[in-house]
C-alpha cells in the first residue's frame, strides 16, 4: 500500500474539505444568527426610531452591527468541530461515490487519506491563531455586548462592587466606562493588615493613564486613624486594576477575547498584585494556556471522529456517521469543557494541556486502526 496520495488527488481532497468547511462554517453562523435575532428582534425594534418601513430598515442595520463581529468570536469557538464535519461530509461523499474503494484498489492507504485533511487543518489553525490574536482582542468591546447594549458602540458603563487591588485596596464606583477609561462617584478604601479601613478617598470623577495610575478629579482624602483631620487633595492613584480588568471581572467571559499579547500585558500589570488578584491571574494563565490548547486539540479531533468513516463500512455510512458525530462532539465538549477547569494539583499553566494529552493517545489510536 502507498502511504502518500498523488499530488493531483491530495489536493482535490484538501480543496473539498475547505470549502465544505466555508460552506458548513457560513450555515452554522447564519443559523445561529438567524435564531437569535428572530427570538430577540423586538429587543431591536425597542431601540429604533421612525415609523413604517423606516424602523424596520434601521432595526436590521442594529442587527448587523451587533451580530457581524461575532463571526470571528464564533470560529475562535466553533473552527475545531466545523472541521471535523466539513471532513466527515467529505468522506461520505467519496464512500457514496466508491472513490475510496478505487484509491485503494489503485494501491493506496485509506490512512493517507488523512493527510490532506490536515493540511487543510493547519490552514484553518493559522487562521485561528491570527483571529485570536489580533481580530478577536480589537472587536473585544463589540462581542461583549449584551442585547441590552443593541444600538452602543460598545458595552454600557457599569457599576463597580467593592474590588480589591494588589495593594489591598477596595475600589467602587457608581460607573465605569471602560472603552473611555474613566469611573464616575469613585471611592476608594485603604485598609491595614487586619483589613480595618484606615483612609478613606472619594472623587468625583477618574481617568485612566496608560502610565498605570488614576487620575482623580476632585479628589479628596481623610485619614481615619488622625481624626479630626481636614481632608488632602488627592490627583493621583497607582494600581493594577485599569479599565480591561475591571470589565474582566466584571463579565468573566471577556477574558476569552485576549489575544496571547493582551494576556501577557495584563498580567505583567498584576505582578506587584497580591493574594487578592490572584484569582485574576489564575484566569488569564489558564486562558493563555487554553488558546495554545485548543488549537493542539483541533488538529487531533479529526484523527479521532474521522476514521470510522474509512473503513469498510458494509452496514452502510449512517452508523459510521452517527459513530464518527458522536466521537467529534463528545471530544470537543469534554476537551474543551474541561480546558478552563480548575484541576487541583495542577498549575493553571499546565492544566489547559491535560485534555489534550490525553486526546493525544486516542486519536493515534484511532488513526492506526484504520485497516486498508
Amino acid at each position: 500500500m502507498k502511504f502518500f496520495l498523488p499530488p493531483l488527488i491530495r489536493r482535490t481532497v484538501r480543496a473539498r474539505f475547505l470549502g465544505n468547511f466555508v460552506l458548513l462554517f457560513v450555515l452554522l453562523f447564519l443559523l445561529g444568527t438567524s435564531i437569535d435575532t428572530l427570538l430577540t428582534f423586538h429587543e431591536y425594534l425597542e431601540v429604533t426610531s421612525g415609523e413604517g418601513i423606516h424602523r424596520f430598515v434601521q432595526a436590521f442595520g442594529f442587527v448587523i452591527d451587533f451580530q457581524l463581529p461575532r463571526l470571528f468570536q464564533l470560529y475562535a469557538l466553533l473552527w475545531s468541530p466545523a472541521v471535523v464535519g466539513a471532513a466527515g461530509f467529505t468522506f461520505v461523499r467519496m464512500q457514496r461515490h466508491r472513490e475510496i474503494v478505487g484509491l485503494q484498489a489503485a494501491g493506496v492507504s485509506r490512512r493517507s487519506l488523512m493527510r490532506p485533511i490536515a493540511e487543510g487543518t493547519l490552514i484553518l489553525i493559522v487562521l485561528q491563531g491570527l483571529n485570536q490574536e489580533f481580530m478577536v482582542p480589537k472587536l473585544a468591546p463589540l462581542l461583549a455586548r449584551t442585547h441590552g447594549d443593541i444600538g452602543q458602540d460598545a458595552i454600557r458603563a457599569f457599576a463597580v462592587p467593592p474590588t480589591p487591588d494588589g495593594s489591598g485596596r477596595l475600589w467602587c464606583s457608581g460607573s465605569c466606562d471602560p472603552i473611555r477609561g474613566t469611573m464616575a462617584d469613585v471611592l476608594i478604601l485603604e485598609r491595614d493588615d487586619t483589613g480595618r479601613t484606615i483612609r478613606r478617598i472619594e472623587a468625583a470623577h477618574a481617568e485612566w493613564d496608560e502610565n498605570g495610575l488614576w487620575n482623580l478629579n476632585e479628589g479628596w482624602a481623610i485619614d481615619l486613624s488622625e481624626l479630626p483631620r481636614p481632608p488632602q487633595t488627592v490627583t493621583s492613584l497607582n494600581t493594577d486594576l485599569d479599565p480591561t480588568v475591571l470589565l474582566a471581572r466584571h463579565r468573566s467571559q471577556f477574558a476569552s477575547l485576549f489575544g496571547w499579547t493582551d494576556i501577557s500585558r495584563t498580567l505583567k500589570r498584576l505582578e506587584s498584585g497580591g493574594e487578592e488578584v490572584h484569582p485574576v491571574q489564575d484566569r488569564f494563565r489558564r486562558q493563555y494556556s487554553a488558546h495554545f490548547s485548543a488549537l493542539l486539540a483541533g488538529i487531533l479531533l479529526p484523527f479521532l471522529a474521522l476514521p470510522a468513516l474509512l473503513g469498510p463500512r458494509p452496514d452502510g455510512l449512517i452508523r459510521a456517521g452517527t459513530r464518527a458525530i458522536a466521537l467529534g462532539l463528545g471530544g470537543f465538549v469534554l476537551t474543551w469543557g474541561s480546558m478552563l477547569a480548575d484541576i487541583p494539583g495542577f498549575s493553571p499553566e499546565i492544566a489547559p494541556y491535560l485534555p489534550t494529552l490525553l486526546l493525544c493517545p486516542l486519536a493515534i489510536g484511532a488513526w492506526l486502526g484504520i485497516r486498508g
